[in-house]
């Protein structure tokens, strides 16, 4: 092979590296990619030998070259995002563990039936309470004369009160049973969009990791002090 054919066929194999496709999963990544680049280098220089004078320039822009790209640039800001993401979707997969659905949809029921219940028997109990303020009242002589009306009966009142706390108290637990449910609702949605961001970043540090700008520009340096060389 003359030095020509030499020079074209190491460059077209410079550009089919210089856009090569990585498959991490498979096992192929840069540091397979610059041994691969380095056994094409080392194939032109053997071939080479016997027809030119490798010239320095060439020597020290490969070298110049695999330092580069065997200290890859890091990505501190993808890598911060991704790390966020994780302990985002780490926390709401727990908060989602710990919600209990089955437990406070249960309680959820119980209690509105609870509710109903006592809804009703308070509507009974002022009802008797009415009935019993309609009713005659039986005043005293000395009452007549001071003016007084007896009281309503206290037991009936007592009723009424106690069934009205209690009411409170059951609309204030079912208050905070359904703001969980819809906190555990909202942390469902914000789970499966903190997974999109996840995927979407690590995505992003996989393209990222091709290196393609880096490596593409490197193959054209070298290809170009290749296309240099002449015959001594």
């Amino acid at each position: 092979m003359d030095l020509e054919a030499l020079k074209s066929k190491t460059i077209q194999s410079l550009d089919r590296l210089g856009h090569q496709v990585f498959f991490p999963d498979q096992g192929y990544g840069l540091q397979d990619w610059l041994r691969s680049l380095n056994v094409l280098l080392d194939d032109f220089e053997t071939k080479a030998a016997p027809l030119v004078t490798i010239p320095q320039g060439y020597i020290s822009k490969r070298q110049e070259v695999v330092d580069r790209l065997s200290r890859p640039p890091e990505f501190p800001e993808l890598d911060s995002a991704i790390a966020q993401a994780k302990s985002e979707e780490e926390r709401l997969s727990a908060a989602l563990e710990r919600h209990g659905a089955a437990h406070v949809s249960t309680k959820l029921i119980s209690l509105n039936r609870q509710r109903d219940q006592l809804a009703a028997e308070l509507d009974r109990v002022r009802a008797r309470l009415s009935e019993k303020e309609a009713e005659p009242r039986h005043i005293g002589f000395f009452g007549r004369i001071l003016g007084k009306k007896e009281p309503p009966s206290s037991r009936h009142e007592i009723d009424v009160s106690r069934a009205e706390e209690q009411l409170i108290y059951l609309e204030s637990q079912l208050k905070a049973l359904e703001e969980e449910e819809m906190s555990h609702q909202e942390n469902k949605e914000k789970l499966v969009l903190a997974r999109e961001r996840l995927a979407d970043l690590e995505a992003k540090k996989v393209e990222r990791m091709q290196f393609v700008e880096e490596r593409q520009e490197a193959a054209k340096l070298l290809a170009k002090e290749i296309s240099s060389i002449e015959p001594s």
